[in-house]
């Protein structure tokens, strides 16, 4: 890798960090609780100036991040990855169909490999989850 990448990779982190940390002041409250975070855009921006492997690498960092200094944590860093690795993986897809000359068939097949994937693993750490609660006490369930 390129030694620019990696520093623009972690410009980018460390970007998305600061983003998390005053999603109190820049984020857009809804009406259910939640707030609307830019932590994701400097990811898309990885993606779209310095392509898929790069933009990978500062989620990756960005995540990592998450869970250590935010205050929601490992599920917090969970989520922003679970939400933000889509919005990577699905250009990605078009670009490789594109240059393989790949049919819509085979495209969708991946892209749907891919959700199954996803799904199986965000309900396997529901189920143990909840069932770790259960079993030990815990309050990792009400994180979810």
């Amino acid at each position: 890798m390129k030694t620019y990448r990696l520093a623009a990779a972690a410009l980018l982190a460390g970007l998305s960090l600061a983003l998390q940390l005053a999603n109190n002041v820049v984020g857009i409250p809804t009406g259910w609780g939640m707030s609307v975070d830019l932590v994701g855009l400097p990811v898309l921006i990885a993606l779209f100036v310095l392509g898929y492997g790069t933009a990978l690498e500062t989620l990756l960092a960005v995540s990592i991040g998450i869970a250590v200094l935010a205050p929601s944590g490992y599920v917090g860093a969970i989520m922003k990855f679970s939400a933000t690795l889509p919005m990577l993986a699905v250009p990605a897809f078009c670009l490789i169909a594109k240059r393989r000359s790949m049919e819509p068939g085979r495209l969708f097949i991946l892209l749907g490999l891919l959700l199954a994937a996803f799904i199986a693993s965000f309900a396997s750490f529901a189920y143990l989850a909840f069932y770790s609660s259960q079993a030990f006490g815990s309050t990792i369930y009400a994180g979810i």
